[in-house]
């Protein structure tokens, strides 16, 4: 009966959204580490198993710092040409898959339970977990309460760790290949990725919360528009269907950035969905959708309009 009496009180005396009540102490403010507050302003331990959304979404946030590795060696092939052949650049691609794969499983053995390819979680329940800094209250219209803490832990915290080991395997595995095989190629890219990893860090600071609750919107577009541009630049203003054929099965390049654009659009269906269901399996065909309709309605895309800027 005394514990109920507490709790009402608790209740009505600790202000504020994320502020409560640490090991039953009578001090209102913000939770330790791991926890968050419950609907009777109690902070309890976050030891809920990782969702599948919630590892969604740390892939999602794995495959951006992906691509931006990706873009950048694009970048530097157009650059050198004549210096970077595919073979340099192919081994730049394989190596940026083995940095995010090695970041990625640090990643999920950092955090408990230690040592296991998951973590435990605190549950996403609103927009504003992301940015509990603007939900402080003020008591009696005077002194502000902090109870800023990360509300949805680890969410944010794993996606900087994971950047943060993804730079630092870089710094170890590039270096030693430049040592083994004698190309500074690979030095141009370790500059690259210098710049957009910070740039990384601050986009999730920010926007951390608006990209957990649209990146499989996200995905899904971006990977059909992805895809319908890529088969553009191949169709290079060809308008006859089997030549525009050749030049896509001609070339392993095309279909390795054909899989890529089907494995993004099934991350974001499988994000989606989060395959709840046997009917959720039925739409994982889906993926090859978009690729098959542009190669069947090759002739009413109008491909031969389209020509480069500066032509």
């Amino acid at each position: 009966m005394s514990s109920n009496l507490l709790e009402k009180s608790k209740v009505s005396i600790c202000p504020g959204l994320y502020c409560g009540y640490q090991n039953n102490s009578t001090n209102c403010g913000g939770c330790q580490r791991g926890y968050r507050v419950n609907n009777e302003k109690i902070c309890q331990l976050c030891n809920e198993p990782l969702s599948l959304y919630n590892f969604m979404y740390i892939i999602f946030m794995a495959l951006l710092a992906l691509s931006f590795h990706w873009y950048c060696i694009n970048r530097l092939r157009k650059k050198k040409q004549r210096e970077f052949t595919f073979v340099k650049q192919t081994i730049l691609y394989f190596l940026s898959i083995l940095e995010i794969i090695v970041a990625f499983i640090f990643t999920l053995l950092t955090f408990p339970p230690i040592g296991k390819l998951t973590f435990n979680t605190c549950q996403v329940k609103l927009f504003s977990d992301f940015y509990p800094i603007f939900h402080n209250p003020i008591v009696n219209y005077r002194k502000k309460l902090r109870c800023s803490y990360e509300v949805v832990y680890p969410l944010q915290s794993a996606i900087f760790i994971l950047y943060t080991y993804a730079s630092l395997i870089m710094l170890f595995i590039r270096p030693f290949f430049i040592f083994i095989i004698h190309q500074k190629f690979i030095s141009a890219s370790i500059y690259s990725a210098l710049h957009f990893y910070p740039c990384l860090l601050v986009l999730h600071a920010l926007c951390g919360g608006l990209i957990y609750f649209s990146f499989p919107i996200l995905t899904i577009t971006s990977s059909i528009l992805l895809n319908a541009i890529h088969f553009t630049f191949i169709a290079n203003g060809e308008s006859e269907w089997i030549p525009f054929l050749r030049k896509l099965c001609g070339n392993i390049q095309n279909w390795i950035i054909y899989f890529i654009h089907i494995i993004l659009l099934l991350c974001g269906v499988i994000s989606l969905t989060q395959v709840e269901n046997e009917y959720h399996f039925m739409l994982l065909p889906i993926v090859f959708l978009p690729g098959l309709l542009y190669i069947l309605l090759y002739k009413f895309t109008g491909t031969n309009t389209i020509r480069p800027i500066g032509n």
